[in-house]
């Protein structure tokens, strides 16, 4: 199971995104620590669907950011975000019919977490840094 702390580097720059960030790292570390401390298969799919109704909740909000700064970026993000959420309810479905694939759910939200903030979620960043230099 791959462990995650939040650390800077996570961090895009926008202050909304990066506190929400924060608290999906806090979530997925209360899972990892349910794993690890043996709670329950219910207790886990609790904190799971904490987890994708948190991720549901960040993505809207995300989007919502876009629109505002008429991102171009928009229709990309929404795409993967539909397909993560997807990917993730899978995943939790997966883990409900076979228990033992909590570590697996885990390295998966680890690796989707990691990829999506350094890759997609620095280019509404960019965006903005570029927007607010040219209205300067």
């Amino acid at each position: 199971m791959k462990e995650i702390s939040w650390d800077d580097k996570y961090a895009i720059g926008i202050e909304e995104i990066d506190r929400q960030h924060m608290d999906f790292v806090k979530l997925l570390r209360r899972f990892n620590s349910g794993l690890q401390k043996g709670i329950t298969v219910a207790v886990q799919l609790r904190i799971l669907r904490e987890l994708l109704k948190y991720a549901d909740y960040h993505f809207t909000s995300e989007e919502n950011i876009m629109i505002l700064i008429k991102c171009p970026h928009l229709p990309i993000q929404q795409a993967e975000h539909a397909n993560l959420l997807n990917a993730l309810e899978h995943r939790v479905d997966d883990h409900r019919r076979a228990p033992d694939r909590g570590e697996q759910v885990s390295d998966f939200l680890y690796d989707w977490f990691v990829s999506h903030t350094q890759i997609e979620d620095r280019k509404i960043a960019a965006y903005v840094g570029r927007a607010e230099k040219a209205a300067s």
